[in-house]
């Protein structure tokens, strides 16, 4: 791990972004 410190913040940043596009596919009706 401390031989990849961006990986923090790209985890930060990436799995939220990752889950709500998780989410947007796979329970389509809550966001229509």
């Amino acid at each position: 791990m401390e031989n990849y410190p961006w990986l923090l913040p790209a985890w930060l940043i990436g799995a939220p972004f990752v889950l709500g596009l998780v989410d947007y596919f796979t329970l389509p009706r809550a966001y229509k």
